[in-house]
This record gives C-alpha cells, structure tokens and sequence, in this order.
C-alpha cells in the first residue's frame, strides 16, 4: 500500500519523508481553504492530538512558514 501510494504521488512531487516529520512540521490545515478539515481533525481526534505546539528559536509571524514545502 505504501508504495502505490509513492507511485500515485509521482507526479505531485511525493517522496518519503523520515519519521519525525508527523512533530517537526506544522500540518500545512491552518489556511482557510482547509477550514473544513480542520474542524472535523479537532473534532475527531483526541485533545492531546489536535494541538500543536510549536518550539524552538525560529519565528515568523506567519504560521504558513513552519509548514512543510518540500
């Protein structure tokens, strides 16, 4: 399964990622084109699942800038 995903995903620049990715990115939800995703994530997911804590010494005043691009 995994890898039709990763065949699927060729033409929009798929490619696997290591496992830390899921806490050191931000999930690209917070836009309002995602609006409706992300009210049904906080609604499905436990707490302590639909928070998200952003560390260390980067800032930016848009959270855009800690999602993952590439």
């Amino acid at each position: 399964m995994y890898c039709a995903i990763l065949e699927a995903g060729k033409d929009f620049a798929i490619r696997r990622l290591g496992g830390r990715t899921a806490t050191d990115y931000l999930r690209a939800i917070f836009d309002d084109p995602m609006a409706e995703y992300l009210a049904e994530f906080k609604a499905t997911m436990p707490d302590y699942a639909a928070k998200f804590n952003i560390a260390g010494s980067f800032e930016a005043d848009d959270g855009s800038a800690w999602y993952r691009s590439r």
